[in-house]
């Protein structure tokens, strides 16, 4: 489609990075929420942005040029920096308003939406180490799992103050006042994702002991069955490379910050997948940017984008996807080399930054993966 479609295309997209209110939003089922906040409000403003687009988008199509360095330099080229946070959400919404014109210029009218309840799949075989996802699946695959709405950036400020008014087991909730403050938004994320999808797991694989995510309200009140599956570094019991148990029928696994200590992600989560039943689920959680820990087996730092690829990649559906960070963690961890707990950083900076979600400095990311039934 010609580079003036394109321009058309973003003069009518629902999720421009400003919404103007003398443009009506047409129905789209993207879920992304328009930005009347940002410096960049103005028509003039928007028709630079839709310019900058169809003049780098035959560089994008065509792999010369990323959809980030391009949203960045926009950003930074008019100014659009009056604060980080600021400054992030208009580079990630762009991408976003970029990519959505960018499918559709390829025939992709829609964007799939992120689905609300869970829907069980249908059975599909598991890819070889081999398959490589093509870049339109790539490109899809962020639209609905990794791109947020503005309102991700304050979600677990307000899920930590839910969280605490809803009488959390004691257990659980004192385990949350001395852990790694991102590993707080995780559990409690899981929390949320097994109770709002109904989610039963009554025989479940744990790759580690003491594992604060088997604290979860519907695990302590489901779980009949709990296994684990620790790696013995002296006689490499349980490496998951080869990973072969008696019972391969787990309702769920939970594999939390194991990943970036293996030299094959995509073969672990292989072996992960013919371990759980058709339609069991696996969680796990990888750091995103951390300090050096257990050198020298700290192989990897996955991004959001890269822990999907990865279970997508290995027969997986992605269920659910979340991500945290900001500097001001990278902040903590890089002058004091240690991992600060949620007390430590209000403490340094305050609930309101502390808490904020930046989209451009993610430090963890988590996934609930589902194999797809049988038929």
């Amino acid at each position: 489609m010609p580079h003036t479609t394109g321009t058309l295309l973003f003069l009518c997209a629902a999720t421009l990075v400003v919404s103007f209110p003398t443009t009506a939003a047409p129905t789209t089922t993207s879920t992304v929420m328009s930005h009347p906040a940002h410096q960049y409000q103005s028509v003039e403003m928007h028709a630079k942005a839709k310019a900058h687009y169809t003049i780098t988008s035959q560089g994008i199509n065509n792999g010369a040029y990323s959809f980030q360095d391009e949203a960045e330099r926009f950003c930074l080229q008019h100014n659009i920096t009056g604060t980080g946070f600021k400054y992030a959400t208009c580079v990630v919404q762009l991408i976003h308003d970029w990519i959505a014109i960018h499918l559709s210029e390829n025939q992709l009218t829609t964007i799939p939406p992120t689905r609300s309840r869970f829907t069980p799949v249908s059975a599909t075989p598991t890819p070889s180490a081999h398959t490589i996802l093509s870049r339109r699946q790539i490109h899809e695959m962020y639209m609905q799992y990794i791109h947020k709405p503005d309102s991700y950036g304050h979600y677990h400020k307000d899920q930590i103050f839910r969280f605490k008014t809803q009488h959390p087991p004691h257990q659980l909730l004192a385990a949350t006042q001395s852990m790694d403050m991102p590993r707080v938004f995780i559990v409690t994320d899981l929390n949320d994702w097994l109770e709002r999808r109904h989610i039963r797991p009554t025989v479940v694989l744990s790759l580690n002991r003491n594992e604060p995510e088997l604290l979860c309200t519907t695990l302590q009140q489901h779980t009949t069955i709990l296994d684990y599956a620790e790696y013995v570094p002296e006689t490499e019991e349980n490496d998951l490379h080869f990973l072969d148990l008696k019972r391969k029928d787990y309702d769920l696994i939970i594999s939390a910050q194991v990943l970036e200590h293996v030299q094959d992600p995509l073969l672990v989560a292989q072996n992960m997948y013919h371990h759980v039943r058709p339609g069991g689920f696996v969680f796990t959680s990888v750091p995103t940017y951390n300090r050096p820990h257990d050198t020298p087996v700290h192989f990897f730092h996955l991004s959001p984008m890269a822990l999907a690829t990865t279970f997508k990649r290995a027969g997986f559906q992605i269920v659910e996807l979340g991500w945290w960070g900001n500097s001001l963690y990278k902040e903590f961890l890089d002058k004091t080399y240690t991992w600060p707990t949620m007390d430590d950083m209000i403490e340094h900076y305050g609930a309101e930054a502390s808490l904020q979600n930046d989209p451009l400095n993610t430090v963890q990311t988590w996934i609930l993966a589902q194999r797809p039934m049988e038929e």
